[in-house]
């Protein structure tokens, strides 16, 4: 339900929904960052009980916490940045955004 009233806020360019959005988004990248770099990839394939011959592969992947979070904090955090720099089109009136694509 969240974010239904963040996607209407979002699409009538409410500044309220683009600070719903930043901390929502602000959360996100430091839960997902903070848990991936403490976190051991052996440990997340255990705990999702694939069958035995997928486990035994990807147990032997060497990836840990830290090239999780590269991978999956970076295109997180590009979101944030996209974030941030819309703030400049929100709270402003339709009218304005025409006067300003005339000028």
């Amino acid at each position: 339900m969240f974010i239904v009233v963040l996607i209407i806020g979002t699409l009538n360019r409410k500044l309220w929904s683009w600070w719903a959005s930043f901390f929502y988004f602000t959360s996100l990248v430091a839960s997902s960052i903070i848990t991936l770099l403490l976190s051991d990839f052996s440990e997340i394939v255990t705990l999702l009980n694939f069958p035995a011959t997928e486990t035994n592969a990807l147990i032997n992947v060497p990836l840990k916490g830290f090239h999780l979070s590269i991978i999956f904090g970076i295109p997180i955090a590009i979101t944030l940045a996209v974030i941030i720099f819309s703030k400049k089109h929100f709270n402003i009136t339709l009218e304005e955004h025409i006067i300003k694509k005339i000028n």
